[in-house]
C-alpha cells in the first residue's frame, strides 16, 4: 500500500520551473530560427528590379544596332536620304513594334511588383527567365531586319518563297516572354506573404496576360499561312477584350486580396 501511494504522489508532483523555462527559451529559439530562415529565403525587390532594369536597357539599346549599321558611309554613297529610308521602311517599322513591345512587357513588370515587399526564390528564378526571353527579342528582330522583308524574287525562288519561319520565331520569342510573365503573375497572386501590407496586386495583369498569351498563340498560327507579321495587328484587340471581361466578370477587376486598404 505505501509503495502505490507513493507511486500515484510521485505522479501528481509539478515540473520544476527550470525545466519549463528551458522548454520556452528552446521553442522561443526554434521560433526565431524558423523566421530567420524565412527571412533569408526572401530576396529584396529593389535590387531584383535593379538587374531586371539593366537588363531591359540594354535589350531595348541593342534594338536600333542593325539600323546604325545600315548608315555606314559606304552603304548610304550614292542614295539620298529620301531613298535610304524607303528601302528601310520595314525595319524601322519593326524596330518601333519591338520597342514598343519591350517597353509594354516592362512597364507590366514594374506594375507587378510595385505591389512586392519580397521575391520569393521561385519568383526570382522565374525573372531571370524572363529576362532571358526578353533580351533574346534584339536577335529576333534583327532577323526580321535582314529576311522578313525579302521582296527580291530571285531569292524568293532559291528558298522557295518567303521564309515564314522568321515571323513565326519572332512571334514564337514574344510568346514565350507573355508565358514567363504570366507565371510570373501567378506566383505573386498566389503568395500573399510577398505582398505589401497596405497593397495588393491587380487582377487585370494576369487576365491580360493571358489574353495576350492567346492572342500571340492565334499570331504564331497565322504566321503560317502568308499574313506573315500582319498577325501582330491582333494585339490591338487586348485592351478591348480584358475590358469586355471585366465588365462581364467583376470579379476580374480590382485586386487581389480585396477589400484593399491602399492602392499602388
Amino acid at each position: 500500500m505505501t509503495d502505490i501511494s507513493t507511486n500515484a504522489g510521485s505522479k501528481e508532483q509539478p515540473v520544476p520551473l527550470d525545466v519549463t523555462k528551458n522548454l520556452e527559451v528552446k521553442d522561443a529559439a526554434m521560433k526565431e530560427e524558423l523566421e530567420n530562415e524565412h527571412e533569408d529565403n526572401r530576396i529584396g525587390v529593389e535590387r531584383t528590379l535593379a538587374f531586371t532594369d539593366a537588363c531591359i536597357a540594354i535589350s531595348m539599346t541593342l534594338l536600333i544596332l542593325p539600323l546604325m549599321e545600315g548608315t555606314d558611309a559606304d552603304k548610304t554613297e550614292g542614295i539620298t536620304t529620301a531613298e535610304w529610308y524607303e528601302d528601310h521602311l520595314f525595319p524601322i517599322l519593326a524596330f518601333v513594334f519591338s520597342f514598343l513591345v519591350v517597353a509594354s512587357f516592362w512597364r507590366e513588370n514594374q506594375e507587378l511588383c510595385s505591389s512586392l515587399e519580397y521575391f520569393s526564390p521561385r519568383l526570382v528564378r522565374l525573372t531571370f527567365i524572363w529576362v532571358l526571353v526578353m533580351t533574346y527579342i534584339p536577335v529576333s528582330t534583327s532577323l526580321i531586319y535582314n529576311k522578313g522583308n525579302s521582296s527580291d524574287s530571285d531569292e524568293q525562288e532559291e528558298t522557295g518563297g518567303p521564309d515564314r519561319i522568321v515571323h513565326l520565331q519572332y512571334l514564337l520569342n514574344l510568346l514565350l516572354a507573355r508565358f514567363f510573365s504570366v507565371l510570373m503573375a501567378l506566383e505573386v497572386a498566389l503568395n500573399r506573404d510577398l505582398w505589401k501590407e497596405h497593397c495588393r496586386p491587380k487582377r487585370r495583369i494576369l487576365v491580360e496576360g493571358i489574353v495576350t498569351l492567346i492572342v500571340l498563340g492565334v499570331a504564331c498560327g497565322l504566321s503560317q499561312t502568308g499574313m506573315g507579321m500582319f498577325g501582330v495587328l491582333l494585339l490591338l484587340i487586348v485592351n478591348p477584350v480584358v475590358w469586355v471581361l471585366e465588365k462581364t466578370f467583376p470579379s476580374f477587376k480590382g485586386r487581389f486580396g480585396q477589400p484593399a486598404v491602399a492602392y499602388c
